[in-house]
């Protein structure tokens, strides 16, 4: 069974040399029961590309689009093993939702993620915008006082 990943795809854009957190995606064959083959076709991958994950190595860009449509967002943010590729995870949960079935029951609520980007300082481009404005403003404020 194939996971839509929480958010449009063309949402995500992901680097290439991409890692994972071997031990999780192990950890998740093993739970259901998959082969390194078993993966490679539901990702619809070459099984090499399998077992450059399963070996911690590095993904090109196709694989690493494949690898977070197949998990969903929610769950390949946490495989993903962002220290092992010098970077900071840049998706950001901003809220919730859930559909409905066609017989009107409720369906799981899935988390709905965005991808930010975090300046040295660890914050997004508009809060660092925000207070530089602020920063200016109560300078101008003191000058006005003096």
């Amino acid at each position: 069974m194939k996971k839509v990943a929480a958010l449009p795809f063309s949402w995500l854009i992901v680097e290439a040399d991409m890692k994972i957190k071997v031990k999780l995606l192990q950890q998740f064959m093993t739970k259901k029961k998959m082969s390194a083959a078993d993966l490679a076709e539901e990702m619809e991958v070459d099984i090499s590309e399998v077992e450059k994950l399963l070996n911690g190595e590095a993904i090109d860009k196709k694989t690493a689009q494949k690898f977070i449509r197949y998990f969903g967002v929610d769950k390949a943010v946490d495989l993903i093993d962002w220290n092992a590729i010098g970077r900071e995870n840049p998706f950001v949960q901003v809220g919730v939702t859930a559909m409905r079935e066609p017989n009107g029951g409720h369906l799981p609520a899935v988390p709905i993620y965005m991808k930010t980007n975090v300046t040295k300082n660890g914050l997004t481009e508009k809060e660092e915008e925000a207070l530089t404005n602020i920063s200016g403003f109560f300078a101008e404020q003191r000058k006005k006082k003096n």
